[in-house]
């Protein structure tokens, strides 16, 4: 039940759902007043789920793998082109961010003949783990509702798909086994993606400042409500000792004019005329100052750049403008990279193992593959050029590494084999050219 209550109060958090409401009188009739809901929990949770999984991760092995290594690598990754697995990838990463953990679904489709994976609820999923060092899942299960009255749940071991059926998720003996099926991935075929090591959302930590900065820009807007609708008190005016039928057409002036003007008594020369509201003073420069603070405090504490900010757009070189916007979430990224690249392996092994068991590919060691992820951050392309430059044709670094530092290449290998292509095909074109000029002159 605390599992549902926190996963309900985070996704509210993202979602803006359950508003309050402010309520006062206004006269005989009660009005009220929405609660203002800034979606800062959708900002940061794009935010690092597109820095960190803007592009679809790429996959690579060491220089000492076996020979077949690269072509399996190969072959998934086309697989995975084709299923749109960076799509996935970035769901699945968008919901770690929301809750701070996911599941995903590998199993095998029969139209397509090929593995193939899903997001799976989280509440409606679980993972049971044992309690050894390496903490290895032991089974998983999902429910899925398939009446009004009627439950579908899926148990997974790492060899079989246990479905039953059941009127009650909490009554056990009422479940009925209805099939069993082998899925052929080799382990439990259900993954847990963690957001990082301590399993947290990305605004989890600054949920409660959300919350405030909400309650109390509501509360502005409250104030300044019943300032507006507060009533007029007049002193020492015409007005205020004038007939009913005086007050009345003042009344009906004030409407249609928007203006107010008020004179002395003439009865009380001593006594100034005066207006006033029956409200208390705002104080709007305390709470703008306040509010000003909570939003500050929002974008430290969870890394991501402040949308409000303007001194970005004064930075020049690429760098300084990494450093001003995206210096917060790189240690975040690393973090929450750390456990996709052990998920995604996970998949992989799944991917090969059922491959390997067809015969259609050779088994590798998922040990020897390394995962790439590409920050999608603003660079400055023309410095980055400047750079490759200045390292081109030095014993440091590689041609394909100084491609891949350009934001506009997305295969630094297909890259640099079409350029080759084009830089032979040129000297191939000047040396004919030379040739026919050779031949043709006196």
């Amino acid at each position: 039940a605390r599992k549902i209550d926190m996963l309900t109060k985070l996704y509210d958090n993202y979602a803006d759902e359950n508003c309050a409401f402010n309520l006062y009188k206004r006269g005989l009739d009660t009005e009220r007043i929405e609660k203002l809901r800034f979606p800062i929990a959708r900002y940061i949770t794009t935010i690092l789920s597109n820095y960190i999984l803007g592009e679809q991760p790429r996959y690579h092995y060491a220089a000492d793998a076996d020979g077949g290594t690269g072509d399996v690598l190969e072959q998934t990754q086309r697989l995975y082109r084709r299923q749109s697995k960076g799509r996935l990838d970035k769901e699945i990463k968008r919901q770690c961010g929301k809750t701070g953990f996911a599941y995903e679904l590998v199993f095998y489709d029969a139209e397509t003949l090929t593995p193939k994976s899903v997001q799976l609820p989280v509440e409606q999923t679980v993972v049971v783990f044992d309690y050894g060092i390496e903490r290895n899942s032991l089974y998983a299960a999902h429910y899925i509702r398939k009446s009004k009255k009627l439950y579908a749940i899926y148990v997974y071991t790492d060899t079989l798909v246990i479905e039953y059926e059941t009127r009650s998720l909490r009554n056990g003996a009422d479940w009925r086994e209805v099939g069993r099926t082998l899925h052929y991935m080799g382990r439990v075929p259900v993954t847990m993606y963690l957001n990082n090591g301590d399993g947290k959302g990305d605004y989890e930590d600054v949920a409660p400042l959300i919350d405030a900065l909400n309650g109390i820009a509501t509360d502005e807007r409250f104030d300044i409500k019943r300032t507006v609708d507060a009533l007029l008190v007049f002193v020492n005016t015409k007005l205020a000792g004038g007939t009913v039928e005086e007050k009345a057409r003042v009344r009906d002036s004030m409407r249609q004019l928007g203006v107010l003007e008020i004179n002395d008594d003439e009865n009380y020369p001593n006594n100034k005329a005066d207006v006033k509201t029956l409200s208390s003073p705002l104080n709007l420069q305390a709470t703008e100052l306040f509010i000003d603070r909570v939003w500050k405090a929002i974008f430290k504490l969870s890394g991501v750049p402040d949308p409000t900010q303007t001194e970005y757009f004064t930075a020049l070189s690429g760098v300084a403008l990494k450093m001003q916007m995206f210096l917060g979430l790189e240690p975040i990224a690393k973090d929450s990279e750390g456990e996709l690249e052990y998920a995604l392996k996970r998949r992989l092994k799944m991917y090969n193992y059922f491959y390997a068991l067809r015969g259609k590919a050779e088994e590798i060691d998922v040990g020897d593959v390394y995962v790439e992820f590409k920050h999608t951050a603003p660079s400055n392309d023309l410095e980055t050029a400047q750079i490759v430059s200045m390292l081109y044709g030095k014993p440091l670094v590689s041609n394909e590494t100084l491609t891949k530092l350009f934001s506009f290449v997305d295969d630094a290998k297909a890259e640099n084999q079409a350029a080759a292509n084009e830089a032979t095909s040129e000297a191939s074109n000047a040396l004919l050219a030379q040739l026919a000029g050779y031949g043709g002159s006196p």
